[in-house]
């Protein structure tokens, strides 16, 4: 598969300088991250997927690689985030902008609806939970930092002059976070990746 490398060398974003980190460390993070993700997705075994909250590409590129014959589509608020992510993913990869508030899709749209590393950035997270609850046909995929752990992290990182912080506006430990996705879904799927937390919905 032929990707399109041709992306601004001077693009930036917090995303961006995430997952292209020169730190060891946070490569081995993010490469263990992806794989779980990836369990994930396998276990919900869906022909059509939608990334809410794509960013510039990088989650969607490594999934896509991997599992061509997927139906992949990525929505994102940043229209540089967007044109950066047509020069990184598989030409196949649908790309569009839209609010995960007010998703531009008709209901039960794609089998599975990813939301990675979004919600602690959202003021409504109800709101933002059932639009992906509308347009999921059976599966949804929520992915947010694991507290305390991660604004541990994050102190340190800018301490080290290593990082920043990411503006995050909700924190969930694992109870926490257990706790909220068992109120959307009748059965979820729950798994640990380092700083990160996954769950799968089971609609």
């Amino acid at each position: 598969m032929k990707l399109r490398t041709d992306h601004a060398p001077d693009y930036a974003s917090a995303n961006h300088r995430k997952h292209t980190h020169p730190n060891p460390l946070f490569r081995r993070m993010i490469a263990r991250f992806n794989a779980q993700l990836l369990a994930l997705v396998d276990q919900a075994a869906p022909a059509s997927v939608l990334e809410i909250g794509c960013g510039e590409g990088f989650v969607l590129r490594y999934l896509a690689e991997r599992r061509p014959g997927i139906r992949w589509t990525g929505l994102d608020l940043s229209a540089p985030a967007i044109g950066y992510a047509r020069t990184l993913c598989p030409s196949s990869v649908m790309l569009g902008m839209g609010s995960i508030y007010r998703l531009p899709m008709p209901p039960a749209a794609f089998d599975l609806v990813i939301c990675s590393e979004v919600l602690e950035h959202l003021a409504d997270v109800p709101a933002a939970l059932a639009e992906l609850q509308r347009v999921g046909r059976s599966h949804v995929l929520i992915t947010t930092p694991r507290e305390p752990y991660f604004r541990i992290l994050v102190r340190l990182a800018e301490w080290l002059r290593l990082g920043r912080d990411p503006g995050h506006v909700q924190f969930w430990t694992s109870r926490g976070f257990r706790r909220m996705l068992r109120q959307y879904f009748p059965a979820v799927t729950f798994a640990d990746s380092s700083l990160y937390q996954l769950a799968l919905g089971h609609r």
